[in-house]
């Protein structure tokens, strides 16, 4: 191998003087074929010699008229390729071998050389005679034409040619080893890459051919080589296929793929010997292209794919790419001589291939740092965030046990003296403090129930909302609202208004703090009823707000636009629902029995407002009081909006109640019509509402479908919110989850 290396730089150097390269070159085509009991004849070279297929020794001479110039130097015979083992006579003298090689057995491996000292051409007219041992098939195959130069190791096409075959089966070798080696080690390491298996497989066929054109193989296979070559590459085709197949996640029938090349390769090597290649060339070459085509195939079906694969180009189109330039050899071993002077393309092909894997790995190797680097970064941010929301949480906690060491006694104080105080409505002004904490900003809503300001917290300047209570002596009304803040602030949502604080003010008011939302009710937007881009993000948000509230226990029984915040109504609709005074949690709300009444006073619509307070405190709430807030067979809610269970009394109320709810909100949305739009009283209305479809025949199917089913009659039949929810996800992926 050093001797290789040393000589290859030899060459290098002496291309680097070829521009004033002034040496006679004269190319021999004509010879006479001689050999034992086959008439002699004269041959043209590049020429196939039609010997049988059994080892024997013939010659080639020629007679040269050498021009002055030639006569009494030393000259250089040199063949760019000739497989068959020859000794070069010169006037009946053997010549010198510049090329001899230890590693021969059968075969000469690359190019032939032979120095002509100058005694032996003395005179105008010089003999030459070639004696070549047939030993295989290609022993007969003369496919350059040699070329007589006056200089000391071949003329200069001859030297280039002889580099650029020589180099590439080198560096073949080089990078196959190197690529297989580190696919092999990031296999072992990962049992899960198979594809980089079959790459490792595929680099044991792939280093076949540089190491047969270097005649590496010859002490180890003698006369057998050239198949162990050839299975080689058959199996590093196959490999090639299956590799690009698992690296895309495409699968590959391995067992009976491989199955198969084992048969014909146990079949070639059983029966190999020194012409066997006849038949057997054409089979691997064969194998090679259809492996080019079919990974070009794929490459193809990649390509389209969106998003399109990474390393589509690198991972599929190596074989194909490398089997362009591997043509040239694929020709030779056909039978159809040696395009471009013996120029060996072989292994530039593997180099290629090689080459191509190493870059592929390469890239992902940088992607993955890439990653890293960003999971790093990502990190890190949220371990900056998690130190702040620390900070927050404990600034939280101090401003807890600050309520809890005083609410004790502004709940025993302000309690004693509601029953004395007026109930009356309670006015705050601009500047006013609740509490201590909170300064009221502006009134944003007032109704018959309550009244809603818009408060900063006095401590950090956080915006909120904040609502009082009117008739502040009606224990119901009292511990409905304390069950507004009790359930609300179960709940986490994006879609849902969070609870922050409810406290009893020093002058006897109860009050609620609550997450400020700047937007407008749903009732307030009809003018975009009827619009499905406007419907479909707000029904979306809804139920997936409904689901959340659903996944607690909790069930709103109140559902309405009045109750629905949208934020951004012109751009990207925020929705939100509120307002749980008299949402449940679980059945010990209800009272059983007796027969329903119906309230028909609609409850207020609260406007609040979405821009969220900078800390929203996660914290896990008290249990729930057990006493009932709904009177005996009383009906709660809004009559427009209940589910006709709820007409016979509201220990029916389930979740599918609210489904009901919001199939109706769904129906008033996308028609701007009421499905049941006359109002309804007694316990046995249960009308059917009309399909959406009849009112909206261009709606997809799927939303029709969905907002019928959650106005059935029968509970039972009505989808939950989430798959409501995922009806009108905008990303066909949300809706199939």
């Amino acid at each position: 191998m050093r001797a290789r290396l040393a000589l290859l730089l030899v060459l290098l150097i002496t291309l680097m003087g070829c521009a004033a390269d002034r040496s006679t070159v004269m190319p021999l085509t004509q010879w006479t074929f001689e050999a034992q009991d086959i008439a002699a004849r004269p041959v043209t070279l590049p020429t196939h010699l039609a010997l049988p297929d059994r080892p024997l020794v013939y010659s080639l001479k020629t007679s040269v008229s050498l021009p002055p110039q030639m006569t009494n130097q030393s000259l250089t015979l040199a063949f760019v390729r000739l497989p068959a083992i020859a000794v070069l006579y010169v006037n009946g003298k053997p010549a010198v071998a510049l090329d001899a090689d230890v590693t021969t057995r059968y075969r000469v491996s690359g190019a032939q050389r032979w120095t002509i000292p100058a005694e032996l051409n003395a005179k105008p007219t010089m003999e030459l005679e070639l004696a070549l041992e047939h030993s295989f098939t290609q022993s007969a195959w003369i496919d350059t034409v040699p070329h007589l130069s006056d200089t000391d190791h071949g003329d200069r096409e001859f030297l280039a040619i002889h580099a650029f075959n020589t180099a590439t089966a080198l560096f073949g070798m080089a990078l196959v080893v190197a690529s297989g080696l580190s696919y092999l080690l990031i296999f072992l390491l990962d049992r899960s890459r198979k594809a980089y298996a079959w790459f490792v497989v595929e680099a044991i066929g792939g280093i076949a051919f540089p190491t047969f054109a270097a005649g590496i193989t010859q002490p180890f296979f003698g006369t057998r080589d050239a198949i162990v070559m050839g299975a080689q590459l058959m199996l590093g085709a196959i490999a090639a296929v299956a590799f690009v197949r698992v690296y895309f996640g495409l699968g590959f029938p391995g067992r009976r793929v491989l199955a198969a090349w084992a048969v014909v390769a146990a079949f070639a090597l059983l029966t190999a010997g020194p012409f066997s290649t006849r038949w057997f060339a054409p089979l691997a070459a064969l194998t090679v292209a259809i492996s080019a085509q079919v990974q070009i195939a794929l490459c193809i079906k990649l390509w389209r794919q969106k998003p399109r694969p990474r390393n589509v180009i690198l991972v599929s189109l190596a074989w194909p790419i490398a089997g362009i330039l591997g043509t040239i050899e694929i020709l030779w071993w056909l039978g159809f001589g040696a395009p471009f002077h013996g120029v060996q393309g072989g292994s530039a092909a593997i180099s290629i291939v090689a080459f191509l894997r190493i870059s592929a790995l390469s890239r992902e190797h940088v992607r993955s740092l890439r990653k890293t680097d960003h999971l790093l970064a990502e990190q890190a941010a949220r371990l900056a965030q998690l130190e702040d929301k620390n900070l927050e949480v404990e600034r939280l906690n101090e401003e807890l046990r600050r309520q809890i060491a005083s609410r004790s006694a502004q709940l025993a104080d302000a309690l004693a003296r509601i029953g004395a105080r007026h109930s009356g409505v309670v006015t705050l002004d601009i500047g006013d403090t609740v509490a201590g904490r909170y300064r009221i900003v502006r009134p944003i809503a007032s109704g018959g129930m309550g009244s809603v300001y818009e408060v900063v917290r006095a401590k950090d300047g956080a915006p909120f909302a904040l609502k009082v209570l009117h008739g502040r002596n009606e224990p119901l009304a009292l511990a409905r609202f304390a069950r507004e803040a009790q359930i609300a602030a179960q709940i986490d949502h994006p879609n849902v208004v969070s609870i922050v604080d409810m406290d009893v003010d020093a002058d006897g008011y109860v009050f609620l703090v609550m997450e400020l939302v700047r937007g407008t009710t749903l009732s307030e937007l009809r003018d975009r009823f009827g619009d499905l881009a406007f419907a479909r993000p707000v029904l979306h948000q809804v139920a997936l707000g409904l689901a959340a509230i659903h996944d607690r226990g909790i069930v709103h029984r109140d559902l309405k636009p009045a109750n629905v915040m949208i934020v951004d109504p012109d751009g990207t609709p925020h929705a939100k629902i509120t307002d749980f005074g008299v949402a449940m949690l679980d059945d010990k709300d209800i009272s059983s029995s007796q027969d329903a009444t119906v309230n028909d006073r609609a409850r207020r619509e609260d406007s609040t407002a979405v821009e969220a307070p900078n800390v929203t405190p996660s914290r896990r709430p008290p249990p729930v009081s057990s006493t009932p807030l709904t009177h005996t067979g009383v009906v709660v809610g809004t009559p427009m909006y209940m589910a006709p269970e709820l007409l016979a009394g509201a220990r029916h109320a389930k979740p599918s109640s609210d489904v009901f709810g919001l199939g109706v909100l769904a129906f008033l949305l996308l028609t701007g019509e009421h499905p049941l739009p006359e109002r309804r009283s007694a316990a046995n209305d249960v009308r059917e509402a009309p399909p959406l479809a009849s009112k909206r025949p261009d709606l997809p199917p799927a939303i029709t479908a969905i907002v019928d089913a959650a106005l059935a009659v029968d509970p039972a039949k009505r989808p939950d919110a989430r798959q409501f929810a995922a009806a009108f996800a905008a990303d066909p992926v949300a809706r199939a989850g």
